[in-house]
């Protein structure tokens, strides 16, 4: 039990200890006796962007809808859960199969993603909604001070096409590194570059395009982070 305490963040009296272990199985590790988090992990989608939308109408309080939404689009974003997943050490953690261990299961952005909703769906069924805004409010909390022109992972791709534009530069290249992995789990490799001569920014994922959106995602941060 010390374990998902220490995971949380902040002094908490776990009534269902069952409940955090179905937030941490994935489904390739469940058993007739153990469920997954894909219910939590719906619950915990919910709640998240109830308490994440309630954060950014109290602390904008002069701002318009529109400057809300885009907030509130990154805020519950894979790549924001995932951000706060790895920040915690939640991926040592996760219940896996010996296959997806096998394939870095506890590296994967998806598998952190949803395991981060899961387990705020599962504090709001053992704790109530009190918890579950604590845990977000905590954890969140770098992310709702970050600018208001944070993208999104699914919007990446745009926005780094958008960001060169202004810049002058050229449309960037992608390019299929590698495809690898067994047939009916494949795992594809890309890479991003602006001018020929630069490196790639690389990203792997399950399907091309969400590969192409992570790298797309990682050199943008990359270029702004240059001050570019």
């Amino acid at each position: 039990m010390e374990k998902y305490r220490k995971l949380l963040g902040f002094d908490y009296d776990i009534q269902d200890l069952n409940v955090f272990q179905d937030a941490l199985t994935h489904p390739s590790a469940r058993t007739e006796g153990l469920r997954d988090y894909e219910r939590l992990e719906f619950l915990g989608d919910r709640v998240l962007g109830l308490v994440v939308a309630e954060a950014l109408y109290s602390t904008f309080d002069e701002q318009a809808e529109g400057f809300l939404a885009k907030r509130l689009s990154f805020l519950v974003s894979r790549q924001a859960l995932m951000q706060v997943a790895e920040s915690i050490g939640l991926g040592a953690l996760l219940v896996l199969s010996p296959g997806e261990e096998k394939t870095g299961g506890r590296e994967k952005r998806s598998n952190l993603a949803n395991a981060c909703e899961a387990l705020i769906g599962a504090l709001y069924v053992d704790g109530g909604l009190e918890a579950a805004r604590q845990f977000v409010l905590m954890h969140w909390k770098e992310l709702l001070a970050e600018s208001p022109d944070t993208f999104t992972l699914d919007d990446a791709k745009s926005a780094l096409q958008e960001f060169l534009q202004k810049k002058g530069l050229r449309t960037p290249t992608y390019t299929l590194l590698e495809c690898s992995g067994e047939d009916h789990r494949p795992i594809f490799t890309v890479g991003v570059r602006v001018h020929d001569t630069q490196e790639y920014t690389v990203a792997t994922a399950s399907n091309k395009r969400l590969a192409e959106k992570q790298a797309a995602y990682d050199l943008l941060r990359q270029l702004q982070e240059e001050g570019l």
